[in-house]
């Protein structure tokens, strides 16, 4: 985390560097896309922490979303600030503990804070790939609801954590002043094993870009 948060001090101070010899521009943006969760910790050992064996679960991909603002500089870097919501899964199964047994539900929300640096490559007039590097502040938040023939129960999480953010992507320049990006974003070991859980998630979004 904190080599992360040097890299982008170091890069801001070479983009203080360029300004005085370059043009520079400020631009917004969104995105949509999907997102789903990979290498997932075991959603069992969270639940059992919380007294619940659990049989069976299943979660699915969320559409997500995201806004972004960023300076570009020379065409070839740019800082850039954006808000991501990474959707909520949606997770359901069946317990045999505590007695007598029963099903549960649990809403698993992921948002994030995102800073980043981003270096572009071009690859003609108006293509250019591009990756990124920088830090996300993110919050996944659980609720467990869980029913049997007795009694109901449910059990809030909430984690709050800051983690490396990384991506690439390619930019279309549609025309001037309004460009056109696909990316591919990675957000790792989000939530905590105990509580809510922990996965990587992966965000696939396509988005455009007003400069002005």
């Amino acid at each position: 985390m904190k080599r992360s948060l040097l890299w982008v001090g170091l890069f801001w101070g070479l983009f203080s560097s360029m300004s005085a010899q370059a043009s520079s521009g400020w631009y917004i943006g969104g995105a949509y896309g999907q997102s789903s969760a990979t290498g997932s910790s075991s959603f069992s050992d969270a639940l059992a922490a919380q007294g619940i064996t659990a049989q069976s679960a299943t979660a699915c991909q969320c559409n997500s979303g995201k806004l972004y603002a960023g300076l570009a500089l020379a065409n070839i870097y740019a800082l850039e600030f954006g808000y991501v919501n990474l959707g909520t899964r949606k997770l359901s199964g069946a317990f045999t503990a505590p007695l007598p047994g029963g099903s549960f539900t649990n809403d698993i929300g992921i948002t994030a804070y995102t800073l980043d640096i981003i270096g572009k490559l071009p690859l003609s007039y108006s293509v250019a790939a591009y990756g990124r590097l920088g830090v996300a502040r993110t919050t996944v938040s659980s609720n467990i609801i869980a029913t049997t023939a007795l009694y109901g129960f449910s059990s809030p999480s909430r984690v709050t954590e800051n983690h490396t953010h990384l991506g690439v992507g390619v930019n279309f320049e549609l025309m001037p002043g309004i460009d056109i990006r696909g990316e591919l974003e990675f957000f790792n070991k989000l939530g905590d094993p105990a509580t809510t859980g922990q996965s990587d998630i992966l965000l696939y979004s396509v988005g455009m870009n007003y400069g002005f």
